[in-house]
């Protein structure tokens, strides 16, 4: 599945729902500037930049 075809999580800002071994991929390719952060209400992961997002997404501050 491409990032941009996931489906969407609408009560993470419709942040992608990704497979676990995505979202690793995806922190290993950025040399762990984005981090996998798991969603409990989509049952997948999200990614995030938490140093350049911390602040501005609090919903994902509450998880």
């Amino acid at each position: 599945m491409k990032f941009s075809q996931a489906d969407r999580c609408s009560y993470h800002h419709y942040r992608p729902i990704l497979a676990q071994e995505m979202a690793d991929a995806l922190a290993t390719e950025s040399l762990r500037r984005l981090e996998p952060v798991w969603c409990p209400i989509s049952g997948g992961w999200h990614i995030w930049a938490p140093e350049l997002e911390r602040g501005t997404i609090t919903s994902l501050d509450r998880l």
